[in-house]
């Protein structure tokens, strides 16, 4: 004999994935930030990020592989070269 369960309609706070975060918990800040944390300058206004030459160099050197604020590439006039392809050659 075959018993049927009948299943109740899940409430607004049963549907979705359970546990489910958008952001890994692991990812925390970005190599920018860290670098910045690093140099001490986390509540730095905007014009000393920009007038800082160790953090201009990092970003110079990270730009193509981790982010980088926009707005301190096109103040420091930094290219990033999006596609592999460009890089190779």
């Amino acid at each position: 004999m075959t018993t049927a369960f009948k299943r109740k309609p899940a409430t607004a706070a049963q549907r979705g994935q359970h546990g489910w975060n958008p952001v890994p918990t692991w990812v925390d800040k970005t190599r920018f930030e860290i670098e910045v944390e690093r140099l001490g300058m986390e509540d730095a206004p905007e014009r000393m990020l920009v007038e800082s030459k160790r953090l201009r160099e990092f970003a110079k050197s990270i730009r193509n592989r981790h982010y980088v604020p926009e707005w301190l590439l096109e103040a420091w006039g930094i290219t990033v070269i999006a596609d592999r392809e460009e890089m190779a050659g």
